[in-house]
Parts: C-alpha cells; sequence; structure tokens
C-alpha cells in the first residue's frame, strides 16, 4: 500500500476513534497534512477545539491507536467541559 491509501485509512481510523469515544463529535480531518501535521477540528454543540496530530502519529494509528488515543479522550472532555 502507498503513503496516500494509509493516510486516508488513518484518516477514517481516527474518525472512527472519535466516533467510538463520542457519537456527539463532529470531527473533521483534513486529507492531506500540512507541514508535516494534521490540524484537526472537533465539535460538540457550541464548542470547539482543534488538536494538532503529527503525520508519523497518524499513521502509527494504523497499528496502535493508543497513541493518539490520550489526546483525543482530553480534547473530548474540553468539550464537555
Amino acid at each position: 500500500m502507498g503513503e496516500a491509501e494509509d493516510l486516508a485509512q488513518a484518516r477514517q481510523k481516527f474518525i472512527d476513534l472519535v466516533k467510538q469515544l463520542d457519537e456527539g463529535v463532529k470531527c473533521v480531518v483534513p486529507t492531506g497534512p500540512a507541514a508535516g501535521n494534521f490540524l484537526i477540528a472537533l465539535s460538540k454543540g457550541s464548542q470547539q477545539k482543534r488538536i494538532t496530530i503529527s503525520e508519523d502519529d497518524m499513521l502509527e494509528l494504523l497499528e496502535d491507536e493508543k497513541l493518539v488515543m490520550e489526546t483525543v479522550r482530553q480534547a473530548i472532555a474540553e468539550l464537555d467541559a
């Protein structure tokens, strides 16, 4: 598989992970990184949060979601605050 396909799979896995943690959170993940990072927008109701995930961490998500899990949980908790 090429890197573009891997990034597409990782992007979808990230979206699925967010939905698994909280179905009420909307997640917008760009189709590609900017300067080696993904700037991801999370929103729930009127609350918004942006998080940055490196391209390497996004690709690692295919093997081990624990790497970004804490970042996502923390961001979702801040949306609920």
